[in-house]
């Protein structure tokens, strides 16, 4: 709380002590808001038919606000102070949100515990607290204001968890030289956090400049997003991981970055330059200096991650409103988009182990003539990800004969019957590695270095590097040593130790578009959609064999950034708002591959759909609002099951078809009360999928909290087809 009353405190100092020059013309500069993902927010800036158009008609959460209610924070605060040209103003909200869903993760009624209690049953109530100080001045003298600032602050939490609040990242412990996994803490008391601060300035007057029509510049933590919000989003952190892109769950803040926004012509045409900031490791020595990179070939002896590891984007967009009549006029807006994200810190089995070059050109239209709305976005993927070469080989921990002991993963000792994992060379009372051991780990450490070391007998290095003859022998305990009264083994490496580097190409595609018509002008409004996102294997998981995935390809998914996308005049509350499981191909059985789990994917990636909508909001003091959707989904690549060893089986492209009711009252002013039910019905492809579970790492993850011992024989939730619900009813009071 100290840190953002001095940021408020600054920002009211600035204000108050810059000067205006010049003179400028009002723009009409918009922002998005962003919500929490799959929650409804009744407060999102959506298609309002009596506002002006734009080239994005609604964000990407699931239902507008009612037309004549308020539908921003902006408009909700109250002044705290103002002079001849300041304003200062305070405003907040509270919500309540409660939950509940049936068989919605895994479509499954028989996912039972002992009792016979549904296990895939939740339910639960969320409260959010929203507050916001913003400062402006010299709106009055130059309608638009001269410097500008906004400090928003957060707190939320689901009843009677604690865990809920907030969480430290996830870090990997070390435990002598071996790393345990990932592992964080949460934080078991409410705690308040930032969620958004920016200043914005308007550089015309700022600086004494002379353009006709307003320069503005945006820097510090704030929305931002292109087209729908679909090739590039605000929804910070959030992405498909299939291809090691970041993926966490919506983090309720926004990314630091600095946005430029300009009109060339009022009301005609406004462009935008913008650079975000993801993550970094350039911010200290400790960063750029740790040896992170000891399994990249090469890099054995000097691990040191260095500098230029930030994860950034930039992007550039222009809207151009060619035709702007007036109420009841033909609108169209025309945006194409473009945007570059490099991201050095890719994770596709170890952090590092590739980076990416991803481009997205795009195009996004809309048009309104009197009753009529149509809209469409369209994108492209281009650039490629480069996966390293890289030694799998890692110290980790074993349990052997009930005591935990470090062993090499891909390092085996043989007699040429029996293998055993080696452990790690063991130190004497002075921690100094005794000559055995030396001619173990140095031999280790040399290895490792090309596949063609892989399932081959590693040569004996002594501590300097040089050819050693020593025999080794291995113990009953599965230790080596140099007494010879043991078994003479061999090191060798693994068939799968050292994998190849190549090279993806990224080729996806997307286009969304519907349209909507006004059967009775702002009371009744049916409208229709289509969607597709362009799917594709997982290009580093492999299917067939170890290694197969490592070769030179293209990948024909198409990748959104930041996107929690839902839909704008037809709406998803549950495929598009959630994370339903949606697998990709299985891995052959008996194939021997490192992850005998299919990947899974998720958002506007490897999707087809289509839907209508009826959409109510009658005239009535109480300010209804009742918008009924129906949507059928399809894979556009389709899973193979491999579940007979045949190559071309494949599972049903058919999802399922989901129906949903948004509903929404406001009885009082600046109260909501709203509802949303969905019913989901899984298609064909769930038939051929089901019985089976979705991943290691969430089997890990259940089992974590296990103190029995049981390894191997616990009931696992698995995949069905069963009829899944959804609900959520809430209210929201902006103070």
């Amino acid at each position: 709380m100290e840190g953002l009353t001095r940021a408020g405190i600054s920002a009211v100092a600035l204000l108050l002590s810059a000067s205006a020059m010049g003179k400028i013309s009002p723009s009409d500069i918009k922002e998005l808001g962003h919500v929490g993902y799959g929650v409804y927010a009744p407060d999102s800036a959506l298609d309002n038919p009596s506002t002006k158009l734009d080239c994005v008609v609604a964000s990407s959460v699931p239902v507008r606000s009612s037309k004549s209610a308020t539908n921003n924070l902006d408009k909700q605060k109250l002044t705290l102070a103002s002079g001849k040209d300041y304003t200062i103003s305070i405003g907040g909200k509270v919500r309540t949100d409660s939950f509940a869903s049936s068989q919605a993760n895994r479509y499954n009624k028989d996912n039972v515990d002992a009792d016979g209690n549904k296990v895939d049953k939740i339910a639960r109530i969320q409260g959010t607290l929203d507050w916001a100080l913003e400062t402006e001045l010299g709106k009055n003298k130059f309608k638009v204001p001269v410097v500008a600032s906004k400090v928003a602050i957060r707190t939320k939490g689901t009843w009677g968890n604690r865990d809920s609040i907030a969480s430290t990242a996830s870090v990997e412990p070390k435990l002598m030289s071996a790393r345990n996994g990932s592992h964080s803490h949460s934080f078991g008391k409410h705690m308040i956090w930032m969620r958004e601060g920016w200043l914005k300035l308007n550089i015309n007057d700022v600086f004494g400049l002379f353009f006709d029509n307003p320069q503005v510049l945006t820097l510090g933590a704030f929305p931002f997003s292109m087209g729908r919000g679909i090739a590039l989003g605000s929804s910070f952190s959030v992405n498909p991981g299939n291809l090691g892109f970041y993926t966490d769950n919506v983090v309720d803040q926004y990314a630091y970055g600095v946005r430029f926004n300009g009109v060339a012509k009022e009301d005609v045409i406004e462009y935008d330059l913008y650079g975000g900031l993801i993550s970094t490791f350039d911010d200290s020595f400790s960063n750029v200096s740790a040896n992170v990179l000891g399994q990249e070939p090469g890099r054995r002896f000097n691990q040191m991650r260095g500098s230029g590891k930030t994860n950034f984007i930039v992007a550039s967009r222009l809207k151009w409103h060619p035709i702007a009549g007036k109420d009841g006029d033909a609108k169209l807006c025309l945006e194409p988009y473009a945007l570059y994200n490099r991201d050095p810190n890719q994770k596709v089995e170890f952090l590092h182990d590739a980076k990416s070059d991803l481009g997205t050109l795009g195009w996004a239209t809309e048009l309104k003539v009197g009753d009529f709305e149509l809209g469409f976005d369209v994108a492209r993927n281009v650039g490629s990800q480069k996966v390293k070469a890289w030694d799998r080989n890692k110290v980790k921990i074993e349990e052997r004969k009930g005591r935990p002991v470090q062993i090499y993963s891909d390092v085996v000792a043989t007699d040429g019957t029996t293998s055993y994992k080696v452990v790690l060379a063991k130190k004497d009372g002075k921690g100094v590695t005794n000559g055995t051991w030396a001619t173990v780990q140095s031999s280790v450490d040399r290895s490792g270095q090309s596949t063609d070391g892989n399932n081959a007998t590693i040569t004996l290095k002594d501590s300097t590097g040089a050819a050693s003859s020593a025999t080794l022998y291995i113990d009953s305990d599965g230790v080596i040593s140099d007494d010879s009264s043991g078994t003479a083994v061999t090191l060798k490496s693994s068939s799968s130790r050292v994998r190849a580097g190549y090279k993806n190409k990224y080729q996806g595609n997307m286009i969304v578009a519907d349209a909507s018509y006004w059967l009775h002008k702002d009371v009744l409004k049916v409208s229709s959609m289509f969607g597709y996102a362009s799917g594709d294997e997982n290009p580093n998981a492999d299917l067939e064999s170890p290694g197969d995935s490592s070769v030179d390809g293209a990948y024909g998914g198409f990748i959104p950034l930041q996107s929690t996308y839902t839909g704008s005049r037809v709406k998803s509350s549950f495929v598009l708002a959630g994370r339903i499981p949606r697998l990709l191909s299985l891995p052959l059985p008996g194939s021997n591959v490192n992850n005998p789990f299919a990947s899974t994917v998720n958002s506007m990636t490897n999707l087809v759909f289509a839907g209508a909508s009826v959409r109510w909001t009658p005239e009535s003091d109480k300010k209804w609002d009742v918008h009924s959707n129906m949507m059928t989904y399809w894979q556009a690549h389709a899973t193979k099951i491999l579940s007979d060893g045949s190559s071309d089986t494949y599972a049903a492209k058919h999802l399922g078809f989901e129906l949903n009711t948004f509903v929404e009252c406001s009885p009082v002013t600046d109260m909501k009360f709203y509802g949303v039910g969905s019913i989901f019905f899984p298609g064909q492809h769930y038939t051929d999928i089901k019985g089976r579970a979705l991943n290691s790492a969430q089997k890990t993850f259940i089992d974590s909290l296990d103190w029995t011992g049981v390894d191997g024989a616990e009931a696992t939730p698995l995949l069905g087809d069963n009829v899944a619900l959804f609900f959520n009813l809430g209210f929201e009071y902006k103070i």
